[in-house]
């Protein structure tokens, strides 16, 4: 381990030709030749937005890219070469990006995935005092059936609402429960305003405005639906949100229905989403919807 030292990724000085062809190497195996050479350039580029190598006396033999996320700093992807990996040589690189991030003032740091070889990173995140939390991908095929409404209701496009209406949803359907342990997001509404913003962004895959709704009923917003397309044929719910004034109407089974019909209707053959284990009302909603485990991916979350 002596012969291994850090330093903060230059452009021009440090090069990752070796780290992106061992990249495309283990990941074409599991998502096929092009995915695997897409994969790899895009560590490349990306390491100019943040990044900090693991050097054998000049030669890279490791990259861990981070970024910054309003209040929280993010490990975005890590990997070492085969002749290098093992936990001694992840500790050394997540505690170079953990100090890197926290010389920028961030106070909790989040990994979510983030590597292909994933049980190095998280005995090394484990190490360096990150907790695990289980998350799932859930999938199920589309329908063609969209729910009864109860009376009063309806789906509005959540483009022709107010930001801050929808964030205050948000807000009030994830304060103080599990997710909000690990995404400050759901800590305030400001927050949830900005992850809104995000996702009208496109910044977690490209906006669906015929996909993403909210409820709309004669005393207020009820709940909303954020919803994308990440693959042909696959739509991908992003967010739903339930106010808890709603809760115990299965107006979540509704919204969820109605995405789900939706999706069918536009010849979308399969809907996923992604879910924190334990947020246990959601698991057993999705569940009773029909959705089954497609994975299970931990995110790892530290605050300083």
């Amino acid at each position: 381990m002596a012969r291994w030292h850090t330093e903060e990724y230059r452009w021009g000085e440090h090069s990752l030709v070796a780290v992106a062809e061992s990249i495309r190497t283990v990941a074409a195996p599991l998502y096929g030749g092009e995915a695997a050479a897409g994969l790899a350039e895009q560590v490349r580029t990306a390491a100019s937005r943040g990044a900090e190598v693991l050097l054998d006396g000049g030669r890279v033999v490791g990259v861990g890219l981070y970024s910054r996320d309003g209040e929280a700093g993010r490990i975005d992807f890590m990997h070492v070469l085969p002749g290098h990996l093992s936990k001694p040589a992840y500790v050394m690189l997540v505690g170079a990006v953990v100090n890197r991030l926290r010389q920028r003032g961030v106070s909790e740091i989040v990994c979510e995935g983030g590597t292909l070889q994933g049980a190095a990173l998280g005995d090394a995140l484990a190490q360096c005092g990150f907790r695990m939390y289980e998350r799932a991908i859930l999938g199920r095929p589309t329908s063609e059936q969209p729910p009864a409404l109860p009376a009063g209701h309806a789906f509005v496009p959540l483009s022709g609402l107010k930001r801050e209406e929808i964030a205050e949803v948000v807000y009030d359907a994830f304060a103080g429960g599990p997710d909000a342990v690990f995404d400050y997001h759901f800590r305030s509404v400001a927050n949830a305003r900005a992850l809104c913003d995000a996702l009208f962004a496109g910044r977690h895959g490209p906006y669906m405005d015929e996909f993403s709704t909210g409820l709309q009923t004669a005393d207020g917003l009820a709940g909303v639906v954020f919803t994308t397309v990440l693959a042909p044929g696959r739509g991908f719910v992003l967010l739903v949100a339930v106010s808890p004034r709603w809760r115990g109407n299965r107006l979540g089974e509704i919204m969820m229905r109605e995405t789900i019909a939706r999706l069918g209707a536009e010849g979308y053959t399969r809907v996923e989403l992604a879910v924190t284990v334990a947020n246990l009302p959601a698991w057993h909603l999705y569940r009773r919807l029909g959705f089954r485990v497609v994975r299970f991916f931990p995110v790892y979350h530290a605050r300083y």
